[in-house]
């Protein structure tokens, strides 16, 4: 994650964006209790531009789900970075792409995939674990939703 945070970083300092991070975590409880989910929110906003008379906002953010083990070890990830314009008026997710990765023995994923309607990007990932002969499934969603004001949901 920080060397996300230091590419961001980079990136607005060599075309002259101003940035704005926020990280947050959140603990969800999974359906097992050997398992957790804890999401972590970065935000980075880009200048306001206009069109017309009115002044238009563009806001990356990226939400990324870390599924863990009792031991908090991270046994696979999904992360959602979604772009969203807004005005005080509407807000347009304008893009979304995802990443499943499992970084654990016995982890891998099975699917994913994302998609984007009006303010709102999801996505949505499943994994599989082996342990012996047995094969179980984990699946985890990521939302981000942006509204009128920017504010991140």
């Amino acid at each position: 994650m920080k060397k996300i945070i230091i590419l961001l970083l980079l990136l607005c300092c060599l075309s002259n964006y101003s940035l704005t991070a926020n990280a947050y975590d959140s603990n969800d409880s999974a359906s097992d209790d050997r398992y957790s989910i804890v999401t972590e929110t970065v935000e980075v906003i880009t200048p306001q531009s206009r069109i017309g008379s009115n002044p238009v906002y563009s806001k990356t953010v990226t939400r990324t789900n870390y599924y863990r083990n009792q031991n908090n070890n991270v046994l696979w990830t999904l992360s959602l970075t979604a772009t969203f314009v807004y005005d005080g008026t509407t807000s347009t997710c304008a893009s979304c792409t995802h990443q499943a990765t499992s970084v654990a023995s016995g982890w891998s994923i099975k699917n994913s995939s994302s998609g984007r309607s009006l303010n709102t990007a999801t996505a949505c990932a499943t994994a599989q674990h082996r342990e012996l002969f047995l094969v179980s499934e984990h699946s985890m969603t990521v939302n981000i939703q942006c509204d009128a004001n920017g504010t991140i949901i």
